[in-house]
């Protein structure tokens, strides 16, 4: 959404902001403050290997999940968005996989992998004595 062009006149505007993100630019300073009047803070988030342009799907920020759909990571792999002072993302989701951690609105941190990895096969050992040994390969999935 833009704002447009402004005169060169002074200009006083509200504008709220619960989470999301926000671009300027020019000579205006702002100072984002959520609905409930607290500071809303330049977050930054890392997903632990993954390259740039993935799209993210989901993300949690204090207690609400998100659904995304136009959230893409730059070109470091990590993604930018405001949140109210003293939450933190905690969850995301991109290529199926399951990012966690905490960065704390204002700051930028990384979220690791923690996607819990599937059982790709379960097989006896061939060459194993009777006494039950079995065989487990693990996979997180994506070939992985």
């Amino acid at each position: 959404m833009g704002i447009g062009k402004v005169g060169e006149s002074s200009l006083t505007a509200k504008i709220t902001i619960d989470g999301g993100l926000v671009f300027t630019s020019g000579f205006y300073q702002m100072e984002p403050k959520s609905s409930a009047g607290g500071a809303v803070l330049a977050t930054t988030v890392a997903l632990q290997n993954v390259p740039a342009g993935t799209l993210i799907t989901s993300l949690t920020a204090g207690d609400v999940t998100y659904t995304l759909d136009r959230l893409y990571t730059d070109a470091g792999g990590a993604f930018q968005l405001w949140l109210p002072e003293g939450q933190a993302v905690t969850n995301a989701k991109a290529l199926g996989q399951e990012y966690g951690g905490n960065v704390l609105a204002g700051e930028t941190g990384e979220l690791r992998d923690i996607t819990r990895p599937e059982i790709a096969a379960f097989a006896p050992v061939s060459s194993a004595p009777l006494d039950g040994i079995l065989a487990i390969t693990f996979s997180l999935g994506n070939g992985r």
